[in-house]
């Protein structure tokens, strides 16, 4: 069946979780929650029913130290982004929900994880309990901190993408350590994005329409098999997300849609504005 973590079945869960924890500032409307917070919400929902809790993991404390220093360096710049939601803010967060995963049992995908170190972490856990689950995104395996030299405030995201060092890393993961491959698609006006104080603008890259194009560009480059790509596009989420009777394989009863792929071709991104919605240029020229 499909594969989870080092090569682990992905079990059915049976329903969409619709709920969602948050250790650090986003950079969006969703607030961050405490440490008391965070407990009282895993236990619970583990006491309540099987459910999966989706986590935003960054570090509201290193996150807030990291601005502090940045305030007073004056730096409002793009890469100041990427320097207020460090490495050690991701990790930081990975590591206090992994240890409520010990003490409660809950289930945990952590979306949007940036970096290889965050990844090898949820998958060592993931070995073993088989209730933690990594999903990274295309930006993370096709950007980097150049790109956001070069593109400033549009480029960024949150958790932002790192160097290439580590985004070559966490390609080598796809084949094991990573369950799920999302869009992370934000719709976000550029306005919101391109403020004078640049620790205020809003995170966030379209996904909808770029994202099965950009990972088949790594499948012609060799950076993981076609096979494994729709595990992580398709199976994985449908089984995770309880869609797997409707939707996710081809099957006389399911629906499905079928996307034929000539690797011979260069992949083209299509721009539709009815799933893109507020225009923000794509930076994966």
């Amino acid at each position: 069946g499909p594969d989870g973590a080092a090569g682990r079945p992905v079990e059915r869960v049976g329903w969409a979780s619709r709920l969602t924890a948050v250790p650090g500032d986003t950079g969006s409307a969703m607030r961050a929650c405490g440490d008391r917070a965070d407990h009282r919400f895993l236990r619970g929902l583990r006491a309540s029913m099987e459910a999966i809790v989706r986590v935003h993991a960054e570090d509201q404390a290193v996150m807030d130290a990291n601005r502090e220093r940045l305030e007073q360096e004056g730096r409002h710049d793009a890469v100041a982004v990427s320097a207020w939601h460090d490495t050690r803010a991701e990790a930081g967060a990975v590591r206090r929900i992994l240890d409520l995963v010990h003490v409660t049992g809950a289930r945990v995908y952590f979306v949007h994880v940036s970096s290889p170190e965050a990844v090898r972490s949820i998958a060592a856990v993931g070995r073993v309990s088989h209730r933690t689950y990594a999903e990274t995104c295309p930006h993370y395996l096709l950007l980097s901190t150049e790109d956001i030299i070069r593109a400033g405030h549009r480029a960024t995201t949150s958790p932002p993408v790192r160097d290439t060092g580590a985004r070559d890393r966490l390609r080598h993961m796809l084949p094991h350590d990573v369950s799920v491959v999302g869009s992370d698609h934000c719709s976000v006006l550029l306005a919101r994005k391109m403020v004078a104080d640049g620790l205020e603008g809003q995170p966030g890259l379209p996904g909808n329409g770029y994202m099965v194009p950009l990972m088949l560009e790594l499948v012609a480059q060799r950076v993981i098999t076609l096979a494994r790509l729709v595990r992580l596009v398709c199976d994985n989420p449908a089984l995770l997300f309880g869609s797997s009777a409707r939707s996710g394989r081809l099957r006389p009863a399911p629906l499905c849609r079928v996307r034929r792929v000539d690797l011979a071709v260069t992949p083209r991104a299509a721009r539709p504005p009815s799933l893109c919605g507020r225009r923000l240029a794509p930076h994966y020229e």
